[in-house]
């Protein structure tokens, strides 16, 4: 596949995320932004008008917005596109559109998905989780591979340079053993899937077996439709790591975070900083790991390249700005012709540990992966 999007250089880049405001969250080594698309999105919701907010800070053109509803987040904030809104994915001609984006929620991922795919869309983002259940992301990807469409999952850690470097401590302390990620609010589903997909990316291995404990949910406020509970899950890979994901409903919203390298550890409580890193000092480096009481001593660690003094109020305060980043991120993936940094495939990864988190659940067992019934894999969890 060809991309006929013009493709600015990395100084140009580096200014257009300058214009954004906050830390770049963009991943090391990711492609020179691409500008000057014509970029439609459909759901306008919050994260839909996240994108459309993203796509004019890039410098592309909207050229269409699908929701039904009369007066959706999305034209709220931007009044004056209120002219591209229309009821159906149909009404878009695919002809005029280099970039689709599906932001609605879960449910409608996958019939969309396929609509778009016959309507002749070629370049599409859709938002995490790439669906409700593991044989629609299958179904997605197969169809997407058939029409020959470049298919992006907005899992936006991908693209964040923080975790890239991350896993670039791994040559200075060895390997990631542990991820520890702690949510309390529930929603494994629609926020814990960003969790499980860093785990995976961190890792980076081949996740085999789970074992999770839900908790009751309380009534979602996106509708009665969804149902999402919270749960802690244990996630073993092939190389013999784990990650720990608690995203329990019964505890009140705090976050945090733990990733054990075999010489040390990177930790935080607010993933826009600061970011604490305990290693072992040089002349300790060769000790034996079994090693009881070998002292680790801490230094700063910036989540971004951009934010390196601790009392910057755009290291505390960029939430919003990294979200944005992400969606600008996964857009510019969906543009190139590069390997994916966040494609279909490691969506489905995410999804057949999701499936085997509620399958843990309901059989009080560790359930291998590969091993998942054919019924777990096409049940629809009502997830957001």
């Amino acid at each position: 596949m060809t991309s006929q999007i013009p493709k600015t250089d990395d100084a140009s880049n580096a200014s257009v995320l300058a214009a954004m405001g906050g830390p770049e969250h963009r991943r090391i080594g990711i492609p020179p932004l691409a500008q000057g698309a014509r970029v439609a999105v459909v759901g306008l919701g919050l994260m839909g008008a996240r994108h459309v907010t993203a796509a004019l800070r890039r410098g592309h053109t909207i050229v269409g917005l699908v929701d039904p509803s009369a007066n959706p987040h999305a034209l709220q904030l931007n009044p004056d596109l209120a002219s591209l809104r229309c009821d159906t994915l149909a009404e878009l001609r695919s002809d005029t559109v280099d970039l689709l984006v599906i932001a609605t929620t879960a449910d409608l991922h996958h019939r969309l998905a396929t609509e778009a795919f016959g309507l002749g869309f070629r370049r599409i983002v859709i938002e995490k989780p790439v669906s409700q259940s593991v044989d629609e992301a299958f179904d997605i990807k197969l169809r997407a591979q058939e029409k020959g469409v470049r298919v992006i999952v907005n899992h936006g850690r991908r693209y964040c340079d923080a975790y890239a470097r991350v896993r670039q401590l791994k040559g200075e302390m060895g390997d990631i053993r542990t991820v520890t990620l702690r949510f309390g609010g529930g929603a494994l589903g629609c926020v814990g899937t960003h969790w499980i997909d860093l785990a995976n990316t961190l890792i980076d291995a081949k996740a085999t077996h789970v074992f999770a404990k839900e908790t009751e949910p309380s009534e979602n406020p996106r509708g009665v439709r969804f149902n999402d509970p919270g749960a802690s899950v244990m996630i073993v890979y092939e190389n013999g790591a784990c990650a720990f994901i608690d995203t329990r409903d019964d505890v009140g919203f705090v976050g945090g975070a733990a990733i054990s390298f075999s010489k040390g550890e990177l930790t935080w409580t607010d993933e826009f900083g600061p970011w604490t890193l305990r290693r072992r000092r040089e002349g300790d480096l060769d000790r034996p790991l079994s090693r009881y009481g070998t002292p680790l001593f801490p230094s700063l660690f910036s989540p971004s390249v951009t934010a390196l003094d601790p009392t910057n109020l755009l290291w505390r305060h960029n939430g919003e700005q990294a979200v944005l980043g992400y969606a600008a991120s996964a857009m510019d993936d969906a543009l190139g012709d590069h390997p994916p940094i966040s494609g279909i495939d490691a969506a489905i990864q995410t999804m057949r540990v999701y499936a085997a988190a509620r399958v843990s659940h309901v059989t009080s067992s560790s359930v291998c992966i590969d091993n998942i019934e054919s019924a777990s894999l096409a049940r629809r969890f009502s997830i957001p």
